[in-house]
């Protein structure tokens, strides 16, 4: 081989020293970008969750479905009384309607 021929292998040999070594460079630029993402998902996988307001949401809702509950019995109780009562005086109403009670509203014993 003559010098003009070793110098074309030779610039050759250096353009493909230059490409792996650029390639080389993107590949382990590469690879700290995706350790830099790894080590950022790994803290985020392992941090702890943040605060939840769940707990104490879900306490009031039951506090206040207690209370609305303890209120409808109550409400139930005041209405089962109430029916009583107002079927007494309907029936009273109706009695002095037709008359059939004594001067102080009573109804008398046998219906009259």
């Amino acid at each position: 081989m003559n010098d003009a021929e070793l110098r074309g292998e030779f610039r050759a040999v250096r353009d493909s020293i230059d490409a792996l070594t650029q390639g080389l460079t993107l590949l382990a630029e590469g690879q700290r970008a995706q350790t830099d993402l790894m080590t950022v998902m790994m803290e985020a996988i392992t941090a702890p969750p943040p605060p939840s307001e769940m707990a104490a949401t879900l306490e009031r809702i039951f506090a206040t479905l207690d209370t609305q509950t303890e209120t409808l019995v109550r409400m139930a109780q005041v209405l089962g009384t109430m029916a009583e009562g107002m079927e007494r005086a309907v029936m009273r109403g109706l009695h002095r309607a037709v008359g059939n009670c004594d001067a102080d509203g009573e109804v008398a014993e046998d219906g009259r």
